[in-house]
Order: C-alpha cells, then sequence, then structure tokens
C-alpha cells in the first residue's frame, strides 16, 4: 500500500501546507473537468481554489497562496472563513498553555448544508449537522493534544459538493512554530 500521498498522510509529517483543488486536465478550461472524462466514476465537474487575497492583484494572489490564506472546493463557489483566537487559516499561532482555543466557523453553501466537522490532527473533534444554507458555529478547545496541535474545516452539503480550509497550527511555545518552506518569493512572470 502506497503511504503519504494524502494530505492527511503529509501534515502527520509535520508538513506547512494550504489546501487548494483545481480540475486536472490540460485543456485551459478552470472548473471544467473533460466531458467525457475517462474518470466516470467521479461526479466533480471539477475544483476550485479560493484565495483570501487583499486584493485581486497578481502580488496579492500570489501572496496569499504563499501564506496558505485559501481553501479548497469540489467546484461549488462555497464560501468558508475560519479562524482560531487571533489566527486565520493558513496561520501558525501561539496559544499560552491553559487558554481556550475559541474556534469560529462561518460557512455560506451553493446548496443546503449537511455538516461542518472540525478536524484536530486529522480527527473529527465536532461534528455539526446543519439545516440551510448558511451556518456559523463556535466551539472552544480547551487542552493541547500535541506540541503542535493543526485544526481545519470540513463542509459537506447535501449535492455532495465538499470544502476543506487550510489548516491553523497551535502551539504554546514560540520555538515551535515553523516558518514556510516555501521558497519561492515572488510571483511568475
Amino acid at each position: 500500500e502506497d503511504k503519504g500521498l494524502s494530505v492527511q498522510e503529509i501534515l502527520e509529517t509535520g508538513a506547512r501546507l494550504g489546501f487548494i483543488a483545481s480540475s486536472d486536465n490540460h485543456h485551459g478550461c478552470p472548473d471544467l473537468s473533460t466531458v467525457p472524462s475517462r474518470f466516470v466514476n467521479m461526479h466533480y465537474p471539477g475544483g476550485v481554489a479560493a484565495v483570501l487575497a487583499k486584493e485581486l492583484t497578481r502580488e496579492a494572489v500570489y501572496s496569499a497562496l504563499k501564506n496558505r490564506k485559501c481553501y479548497a472546493t469540489t467546484g461549488e463557489r462555497i464560501i468558508l472563513e475560519f479562524k482560531i483566537n487571533q489566527g486565520v487559516m493558513g496561520d501558525e499561532i501561539v496559544i499560552p498553555a491553559g487558554k481556550n482555543r475559541r474556534i469560529k466557523v462561518k460557512v455560506i453553501g451553493t446548496d443546503a448544508l449537511r455538516c461542518v466537522e472540525i478536524l484536530k490532527n486529522n480527527q473529527v473533534i465536532v461534528r455539526h449537522e446543519v439545516q440551510g444554507i448558511r451556518e456559523e458555529l463556535a466551539w472552544i478547545d480547551v487542552r493541547a493534544e500535541r506540541e503542535c496541535d493543526f485544526y481545519y474545516v470540513r463542509v459537506r452539503q447535501y449535492n455532495g459538493a465538499m470544502a476543506w480550509s487550510s489548516p491553523i497550527w497551535v502551539t504554546d511555545r514560540k520555538d515551535c512554530l515553523l516558518s514556510s518552506k516555501n521558497t519561492l518569493s515572488k510571483p511568475p512572470a
């Protein structure tokens, strides 16, 4: 069995990465898989990378991607916000031992939402069943499990569409923070 191929396995190695999605073709059609597709078992039209850039410039989009200010969807334009205390998706933050980790999630779906899940170290710690197209969720985690815990959000809609936030890494020690391993310093020309 192949190991190290899933994002969950890669996160377990301590890697700091952001989540994006895209269609897998060479036709230059964002959000559109090849039709007809050789992947007949896949019902998603093509993934979408949502980028939380401060402005709509190449530099701002590139900076947001480099700093993991992004999330993935299976193609739907799902709106997703995820925060822990002062940190937003993609951040590495320090919360002193004994202090609560206040988690906030906001979702606006494109169809009826089925559930919002908060994952900590790849394990679902909150599964919130949803009625409707919008949801806000607040939850408090009171304990660290590792030297550096990572959290992310998974959203499921009734139509099968999904979204995943980039993680937030939380530690109680500054010396446990890792800087991004991304060596690219400017957007490609």
